[in-house]
């Protein structure tokens, strides 16, 4: 009788909390982290990011190195404009105006002189508009040994158990045990001011390379091409 009340009650204690391990440093639960991300494989999450010109609704798709992120500024009822990583472009499109349009951030960065592959592999991560989310402990923002954040409380967020970390610029991320990424993160620039993301929904079914791709009716435009449309419309 003592063993199963003692089961039921931790039993308890896991779904309230995830079953939360302790981790001595933030380098080593960033370690284990990464491995759950890699296991779980595909992603797709809801989100909404809270800046202070407005919120934006967020579906993204990721799976490996590819991902796609649609947005939309009317609460999700219509999400018209995306951005996405095929592995070696980058592309921003519009469904409302059937174009889509390459950005070379690969070939800006190496004018700057920024030509190394894990500085470029960076950024293309951090391109996508809930990269944080998931790159929440890339070198560049934890600091190489994991120094700049500090271990918060294990709380809810989101609806989703999650450990708290704070950076040492003041920026704050709860990361899900379970799924291995940020469900709520919230920083601050001086170009953009406050910014805050929260995650409403996670999946980690199966994604199709067809479902990283341009929407259908979508054509990819050259700059002059995508000028030449501008001022038709202007018409």
């Amino acid at each position: 009788m003592k063993k199963s009340l003692l089961f039921t009650l931790i039993l308890c204690t896991c779904l309230f909390t995830g079953c939360t391990k302790n981790y001595k440093t933030v380098d080593e639960y960033s370690t284990a982290m990464k491995e759950v991300r890699n296991q779980l494989g595909d992603y797709t999450i809801e989100a909404k990011i809270m800046t202070d010109d407005g919120d934006v609704d967020c579906i993204s798709y990721k799976k490996g190195d590819k991902w796609k992120t649609e947005t939309s500024k009317n609460n999700g009822r219509v999400f018209n404009d995306g951005i996405l990583y095929d592995g070696k472009e980058v592309y921003s499109y519009s469904k409302k105006h059937k174009m889509a349009m390459s950005i070379p951030f690969k070939q800006m960065l190496q004018k700057s002189g920024v030509n190394d592959d894990e500085s470029l592999d960076m950024v293309m991560k951090i391109v996508n508009p809930t990269g944080i989310l998931f790159y929440w402990d890339l070198d560049e923002i934890k600091g190489q040994d994991g120094s700049s954040w500090t271990f918060g409380k294990n709380i809810k967020k989101n609806n989703f158990p999650c450990r708290m970390l704070q950076h040492a610029d003041g920026a704050e991320v709860c990361v899900s045990d379970k799924y291995g990424i940020a469900v709520y993160a919230k920083i601050s620039t001086p170009q953009k001011g406050n910014t805050e993301f929260n995650v409403k929904t996670i999946k980690n079914t199966p994604i199709l390379d067809s479902d990283l791709g341009l929407p259908k009716g979508v054509k990819k435009m050259s700059m002059s091409e995508l000028f030449r449309s501008m001022a038709k419309m202007m018409d």
